[in-house]
């Protein structure tokens, strides 16, 4: 780098962002100074909190009598099925080598999320037999538990990909890229 340039920046201090709609570089702002599109925002996802409420709406629709415990078990074996495909799936994820030690983290955070949840499943299942009031504050703190790990590994994953886009349009601006609409 130059003298005056940080990471992902031109001279003057601008922060130099990649537009999908011209594929221009242009200086961060709301609009690309090529094409006048709107920038992508460049800030973290909010929280995931939606398996965490499904578990929970589903024991309040089973306590309310809104749902059977045959729906109720349908729909947790429905969940479990598919937490156990997404880490299959990343098992047999290929991450090249020198990626390995950058994703690492997040993917041990996601994988003990989804084994939370997996836990928190079976711990609702519990709940539907014996219907214990500590069983079902049991199973639903579980899965707050395994949400934050989701969450966190979400966090983790923006930063990554936050990482490699900063720099990338870095390389397209030191190498003078001019792009085509």
């Amino acid at each position: 780098m130059r003298a005056g340039e940080e990471r992902g920046r031109h001279p003057g201090n601008r922060l130099i962002v990649f537009c999908p709609e011209c594929r221009q570089l242009s200086a961060s702002g709301p609009n690309c100074q090529s094409c006048g599109a709107l920038l992508p925002e460049r800030k973290p996802p909010p929280p995931m909190n939606a398996p965490l409420e499904d578990l929970r709406r589903w024991s309040l629709e089973l306590r309310s009598q809104d749902i059977d415990e045959t729906e109720f078990l349908s729909r947790i074996e429905e969940r479990r099925a598919h937490y156990n495909r997404v880490l299959e799936a990343l098992e047999s994820l290929e991450i090249p080598q020198d990626m390995e030690a950058e994703v690492q983290e997040e993917l041990l955070a996601g994988r003990r999320g989804l084994q939370g949840f997996l836990e928190a499943l079976g711990a609702l299942s519990e709940w539907e037999d014996s219907r214990a009031p500590e069983d079902l504050e049991r199973a639903l703190a579980l899965a707050t538990q395994a949400n934050s790990l989701l969450n966190q590994a979400l966090s983790l994953n923006w930063r990554t990909f936050q990482t490699y886009q900063e720099a990338a349009e870095e390389f397209l601006a030191q190498v003078g890229y001019e792009g085509s609409p």
